[in-house]
């Protein structure tokens, strides 16, 4: 007998976290757009990697996972948390058609057959022949339709639920899917006029001087001397572009570098150095950073001649003390090759960081004499207050972004809860707290009282970033009137409060919204 439907749904959730794998399926498309491959995503959903040697995905379609190579001992583990997309494509196929899968996230196929659009069996086997995750889907019935044709994926809903069970999957809510990333929600809170900012004053892509001779770089000067801020580095390499380092065995790291060490790489060399500046005029006080980095195998990170957070603090995998050119790291990443480390370090910078150009520096040290791989990429972010520790409260605020690199389709859009015109000629817009000036408007831009106003994002300077940030600072280039920040993904949609001026924001098209 049927049980009644009320017990279908909290059984169902009761005895979901006894069903879901290591490795489970988290998005299919099989019916995408003309034009387009095939994708299914896989995602790790523990904390520790998954090595997926001799995998096999079977039944709908084929693909054998590239077995163990001592060549590239690292290149076949899902990362903790990680994705990897499977296609009917390769990869440069893939990133072609749908080129919001990040870079960092491994792409693998062509895979042999397709998927049936009228609904099929995918099966994931570990290299044992155990099933990883398996889901039979179709095209009708409790089934959602806008998968089917209409552009979207199948998402599953819950990671932790029975992956085989209809009740568990629903259509992407933007059209393409979100292969290699979790879509985000329907709504998220907006980064209101009196909250800080949490922006990349130094990102993986910038540019560095470094130094690799094993020598000292301090040379004749005092330990030390290389990471203060009035040192000659003169004589360094560079600048060039980040993400730096040499590793022969995982060539998904090696695709990444903007700048190789491979040619010429010397494995006695123990310490490799680097330095950059950033522009800061923001506020001096209440502000704190975070790093985001890919490091083998230890750091240590200085700003303007003093450790970061303190002495000790502002390193990973590296004991206490002043580190030399011969100190070693106290480990390594886990799983051996650099990762991608959220928040690590972090803490205060107040009395360190400055008004106007500041020095960040960094040692990346081996854990043993004569390894074969470096890798050095770091993201510093600050979060800041406006000058004086609050945004100006009330005026203009920025209602709705929509984010792109083409003249005359994407915007910022303002809206004026007051009573009273306000005219923003003369104000500032800005993709960065290191620089609240980056783009002044030089014409009338009157928002009338209770209505709305509007700029070209491309016009005004704008970059498109994960996340998203736009700064309105005032025309004493210092206050900051306004600022939007959404960690959305950027898919050719805007991104705007809801109601008008509201605290939430929501996708686009809407009622009223500029497309």
């Amino acid at each position: 007998m049927r049980a009644p439907s009320s017990f279908l749904v909290p059984l169902f959730f009761l005895t979901a976290s006894l069903q879901a794998g290591q490795v489970i399926f988290t998005e299919v498309m099989y019916n995408p757009p003309a034009g387009k491959p095939e994708y299914i995503e896989i995602t790790n959903l523990t904390s520790n990697r998954a090595d997926t040697a001799s995998w096999t995905l079977s039944d709908g379609v084929e693909w054998a996972f590239p077995a163990f190579a001592a060549a590239s001992p690292n290149a076949h583990f899902l990362n903790e948390y990680g994705r990897f997309i499977l296609s009917s494509a390769d990869e440069a196929a893939t990133r072609a058609a749908w080129p919001a899968i990040p870079p960092t996230v491994r792409i693998m196929g062509p895979w042999t057959g397709a998927l049936n659009n009228a609904g099929d069996t995918i099966v994931l086997k570990d290299g044992a022949g155990a099933v990883q995750s398996t889901l039979t889907y179709g095209d009708g019935g409790d089934w959602p339709l806008a998968a089917d044709g209409a552009g979207h994926s199948l998402q599953i809903i819950n990671q932790n639920g029975n992956v085989d069970d209809w009740r568990n999957w629903r259509a992407s809510r933007y059209a393409g899917g979100t292969p290699g990333v979790a879509e985000s929600a329907l709504a998220e809170t907006l980064t209101a006029n009196e909250k800080k900012l949490d922006l990349a004053v130094v990102d993986f892509s910038s540019a560095w001087k470094y130094w690799l001779d094993p020598a000292d770089p301090d040379g004749a000067g005092p330990e030390g001397s290389w990471y203060g801020t009035a040192f000659n580095d003169s004589t360094w390499q560079g600048p060039s572009a980040g993400f730096f380092g040499h590793d022969p065995n995982n060539a998904a790291l090696q695709a990444q570098q903007g700048t190789s060490f491979t040619t010429g790489y010397a494995n006695t060399t123990i310490t490799y150095y680097f330095r950059t500046t950033f522009n800061w005029a923001g506020a001096a006080t209440g502000n704190t950073f975070g790093i985001d980095q890919w490091v083998d195998d230890g750091v240590v990170y200085y700003l303007n001649g003093q450790e970061l957070k303190g002495a000790n603090l502002g390193r990973v995998r590296m004991a206490a003390g002043i580190p030399t050119h011969t100190t070693l790291a106290t480990g390594t990443p886990t799983g051996g090759d650099a990762i991608q480390e959220i928040n690590l370090p972090n803490g205060t910078v107040d009395g360190q960081l400055v008004s106007g150009t500041n020095v960040l520096t960094a040692e990346v040290h081996q854990n043993t004499v004569s390894n074969d791989d470096i890798c050095f990429g770091a993201r510093l972010r600050i979060s800041a207050p406006a000058v004086g520790g609050t945004f100006v409260a009330g005026g203009v605020m920025i209602n709705e972004v929509r984010p792109s690199t083409a003249v005359g389709v994407g915007f910022v859009e303002f809206y004026n809860p007051t009573g009273a015109v306000v005219d923003l000629n003369g104000y500032y817009l800005s993709d960065t707290e290191a620089n609240l000036t980056k783009y002044k408007i030089t014409v009338p831009t009157v928002v009338p009282a209770g209505g709305m106003a509007a700029v070209g994002f491309a016009e005004s300077g704008l970059s498109i970033t994960y996340p998203v940030p736009v700064i309105l600072t005032r025309p004493d280039g210092l206050t900051r009137q306004a600022a939007f920040q959404s960690s959305l993904v950027v898919d050719g949609r805007s991104i705007g409060r809801k109601p008008d001026g509201g605290s939430t924001c929501s996708r686009n098209p809407r009622a009223g919204c500029r497309m």
